[in-house]
């Protein structure tokens, strides 16, 4: 008995075509994914986002150089953060000073991953600085540690892409011969392609994006 296999390999190759396919366009994606510019941190770019008691005015100021390195302050409500975009994350400037006799020495003084990049959503990462001086006889310790996690990602028609939402927790601490001072903060920050962040959370605060401009 002949069986005619033509319908078959009919269907295999129509499977195989699927599948290429449906390959080339995760590739694609994940390309597209990786291109997108969601932080558009350019010297006059600016977000504005209203709370329910108060105003979160992001800034991106003129850019400035730290350790031989192009940083770009962003400021949030005049608080900047010095961060430059490399190829495996967004990293932040960190500094962290013990003050003596009115004079301030640099205990860490270095550059931390921030946000890991490309995002893929539930990554999770951790990146930390450990410095210590001696100061008039005492030895001084500082630690800065960053946890980072994506937590969610949802295609938002309002900003037509992937919004990302990712919770950061930093974690500083300094020690000294008498005492040990820590300071932990936890936030969330969304962000949207092309646009930058869209929300942010701080505590029982949330602020939600009202205006922005992005040149």
């Amino acid at each position: 008995m002949r069986f005619d296999t033509r319908g078959i390999r009919a269907v295999g190759v129509c499977s195989m075509i699927a599948i290429i396919l449906a390959c080339v366009s995760c590739d694609e994606y994940i390309i597209q994914r990786a291109a997108s510019d969601y932080f558009q941190y350019e010297p006059g770019n600016w977000w504005r986002l209203i709370g329910t008691a108060d105003t979160l005015y992001v800034e991106v100021e003129s850019t400035d150089t730290i350790d031989q390195i192009e940083v770009m302050p962003v400021s949030y409500n005049g608080q900047a953060r010095f961060v430059f975009k490399g190829d495996d994350a967004l990293y932040e400037h960190i500094s962290v000073v013990f003050t003596f006799s009115g004079s301030e020495y640099p205990v860490i003084d270095d550059f931390i991953a921030r946000i890991e990049l490309p995002f893929v959503n539930g990554n999770t990462w951790h990146d930390s600085l450990i410095g210590s001086i001696d100061v008039a006889g005492q030895n001084i310790a500082a630690q800065h540690h960053v946890w980072g996690s994506i937590i969610d990602c949802q295609y938002s028609s309002t900003y037509d892409g992937d919004v990302y939402t990712i919770e950061i927790m930093t974690h500083t601490q300094m020690v000294t011969s008498d005492t040990t001072v820590t300071d932990s903060v936890t936030v969330r920050e969304e962000f949207a392609p092309g646009i930058g962040i869209v929300r942010f959370h701080s505590g029982t605060e949330e602020y939600i994006l009202t205006d922005y401009l992005v040149q």
